[in-house]
């Protein structure tokens, strides 16, 4: 008997609607112009048995925790990055092929894929906090596939796997329990000492060989890791590619031209002569730059330091007087109440006394503002001297760069065009093999030359470049922290100015209204 026809649905506004107003908590279930209800307030949402076709129309739901997509008719995992906060997703019985999609879903903890038609597992890296993974009743066929990608989830206990081809295999579960050392559960049963133990032994060489390759390519992942730090390191340094044979690979690309060349004797030893004069450069220079960007960090938290110490010698001190003067003020105003003639006399001094305090506050202002500034204008020179210092190590670096680069040009060009002119004579002295994309090069001294300027041409204008950078880069960073520390002492000045006023109006008000009552 033919399955029964199903009409295609689509996820509509009026569909969401409905869903929400039916599943919601009682507390937002009712959606009226008073209510401040949205579907950002929803943390659970069900839609299944719907007939739905594509996943749209979710993007409100920013809240979601919980989603139930089962039971319908959809193809393809799509539009769901919205829902970061989604730890538990089912999408069983669908039409899915692939496992796409899921990248944002970061908190995923629990993934329900049973039912559909996926015979590829994959998709799921960015899962790191899967687990549960039930994803029987699919096409999967590769059993050691399947259980290797799954091993490197290591929040994973409980996967279903029941219902694929590969659950036939004779060693399904020994493969599994063996490969995922962290797995709790396989098909709903938990796993006993006695399988875990019985799987080790039945695939001891096979555990041995995948962990053996886990650590080659553990260790060479972390000398990656390692490798993007340093460069990192340098980059913050305000020396980016001076690391390593960094600068050598920004300034020379691989030139197959050239590197015809080099069976010509003299030729490669002249390169490699420049290569190493690159290297030791370009460590002289990144050496000077971290060191520099060392001391201008060190620099800067002392001054920041000084100047946050200046900041609370001046405030205590004008904590204490304005403490004092308060205290006076309400001892006055206490007096003044009881009708004292002396109360009244000491209000109308103390409004005198509280111009004298503030312009005293002001002045204390403004000379704290003053040695501010002059600390500011120190480390400006300061970072100015470092910023100069460290331009003449790079400009004395990139000069014998460039004269070693001259030095290879000028050999390169002798050398070519001396043999071109034996070769074209029949000859060829050192018994050089010549290929015929070099036979093609060598055809007259035009091309050897164009090729060898086009080279250096290229080397002169990146090493250019990146001296101009680092350049730059210095100034910018110096322009920088000296901007954040002006900035800083701006706003803290104003604001202080506004309180000191502030502060003597507020008092003076008090007085005025104490002496209008006498």
């Amino acid at each position: 008997m033919a399955a029964p026809h199903r009409e295609i649905a689509v996820i509509s506004d009026q569909l969401l609607a409905d869903l929400v107003k039916e599943q919601a908590p009682q507390s937002i279930k009712e959606y009226g112009d008073d209510s401040d209800a949205s579907y950002t307030d929803i943390k659970s949402l069900r839609i299944d048995f719907k007939s739905i076709l594509r996943i749209a129309n979710l993007e409100s739901f920013s809240n979601l925790t919980k989603l139930q997509l089962d039971n319908n008719l959809i193809e393809k995992i799509e539009n769901l990055s919205s829902l970061v906060k989604l730890t538990w997703l089912d999408l069983s019985y669908n039409n899915i092929e692939n496992i796409e999609g899921l990248d944002a879903l970061v908190h995923l903890s629990d993934l329900s894929l049973n039912h559909n038609k996926i015979s590829t597992i994959g998709g799921l890296d960015s899962l790191k906090k899967l687990d549960v993974l039930s994803i029987g009743d699919n096409e999967l066929e590769d059993l050691v596939g399947v259980a290797t990608y799954l091993r490197t989830f290591k929040s994973l206990r409980s996967v279903s796997l029941s219902g694929n081809p590969l659950s036939k295999e004779e060693n399904y579960t020994d493969c599994l329990v063996a490969y995922i050392p962290n797995l709790r559960y396989l098909d709903w049963t938990r796993i006993s000492d006695e399988s875990r133990t019985h799987a080790a032994l039945t695939l001891t060489s096979d555990i041995e060989r995948l962990t053996l390759l886990e650590n080659e390519a553990s260790a060479k992942q972390q000398k990656i890791d390692d490798l993007h730090m340093t460069r990192d390191m340098y980059a913050n340094a305000g020396v980016p590619d001076m690391t390593g044979s960094d600068l050598w690979e920004y300034i020379y690309t691989h030139d197959p031209q050239i590197e015809l060349l080099f069976v010509i004797p003299g030729i490669a030893d002249s390169f490699a002569s420049f290569k190493e004069c690159v290297i030791t450069q370009t460590q002289t220079v990144g050496a000077k730059g971290l060191t520099v960007a060392e001391t201008r960090e060190r620099e800067h938290t002392d001054i920041k330091e000084a100047i946050a110490e200046a900041i609370k010698e001046v405030s205590m001190m004008c904590h204490q007087e304005s403490s004092a003067l308060l205290a006076k003020k309400d001892d006055a105003m206490i007096e003044a109440h009881e009708g004292g003639a002396a109360g009244s006399f000491r209000l109308e001094q103390l409004l005198d006394e509280v111009d004298i305090l503030k312009a005293r506050f002001m002045d204390r202002e403004l000379d704290l503002q003053g040695r501010i500034e002059e600390v500011c204008g120190t480390f400006e020179r300061s970072l100015s001297e470092l910023g100069q210092g460290m331009l003449e190590i790079t400009g004395e670096s990139f000069t014998m760069i460039r004269k070693s680069e001259e030095t290879f040009y000028n050999d390169v060009t002798r050398l070519a065009i001396g043999f071109l002119e034996g070769y074209a004579k029949g000859v060829n002295e050192d018994n050089v093999e010549v290929s015929d994309e070099l036979h093609m090069l060598l055809r007259d001294k035009e091309t050897v030359s164009n090729v060898v300027t086009n080279m250096h041409d290229k080397i002169v204008l990146q090493l250019d470049t990146k001296e101009e950078s680092i350049s730059d880069l210095m100034k910018t960073e110096a322009a920088r922290l000296v901007k954040g520390l002006a900035d800083d002492e701006f706003r803290r000045n104003r604001n202080r100015i506004k309180e000191i006023a502030t502060f003597s109006k507020h008092i003076k008000e008090d007085i005025d209204a104490a002496m209008d009552d006498m």
